[in-house]
């Protein structure tokens, strides 16, 4: 089973507006069917990365089924969002496919202001953009335990987590008085 594109980056989106993208999803057994079922989502924050619709549109020239999958993103904030969309299917390798998307408001700013701090991951490790030296990062398992500690001192900090087995964790980044960014991240 094959997706193409292997990620999809919806961009900059303005909170409460929506943008839908289309991947293209090929199992090479034609008789084992991708309905809607095999599509997840990872995280599932209910309203961001939303699917759309499965739609079949064929076979390929070898025989294999053919599928489109539209997905949506509806930021709630001005905030980056990460998610997966894992697709499933008797006898397949399951496919993962990245998404991302950041939440812009739709409010001008005028005048000097700092750039908030941004969390990302990429080459399945964590980045963290943006936080002021000294500040620190936490990765927590579901379970509440830290599984990292790292300090910033770069504007871009990289938490190596190629030991990390695949699934959800909580990254944390405090000041020296109270965190500043939490979010849930799919490795």
């Amino acid at each position: 089973m094959t997706s193409d594109p292997e990620s999809i980056d919806f961009g900059e989106v303005i909170e409460g507006e929506s943008k839908s993208e289309t991947v293209t999803v090929t199992l090479s057994d034609p008789f084992t069917p991708l309905t809607e079922s095999a599509f997840t989502l990872a995280v599932a924050v209910e309203g961001i990365f939303e699917i759309v619709s499965v739609e079949s549109v064929g076979e390929a020239s070898d025989g294999a089924s053919v599928v489109e999958v539209t997905l949506s993103f509806t930021p709630a904030a001005a905030q980056e969002y990460l998610d997966t969309l894992i697709v499933r299917a008797d006898y397949a390798e399951e496919v993962r496919i990245s998404l991302s998307g950041t939440g812009t408001s739709n409010v001008a700013i005028s005048g000097p202001q700092a750039a908030s701090p941004s969390l990302s991951v990429r080459n399945g490790d964590i980045v963290v953009s943006r936080a002021s030296t000294g500040n620190r990062i936490f990765v927590y398992n579901l379970q509440g335990q830290a599984l990292k500690v790292q300090t910033v001192t770069s504007d871009a900090e990289i938490l190596e987590t190629a030991s990390f087995p695949r699934g959800v964790y909580i990254v944390s980044l405090w000041n020296d008085k109270q965190e500043i960014l939490k979010r849930k991240v799919v490795l």
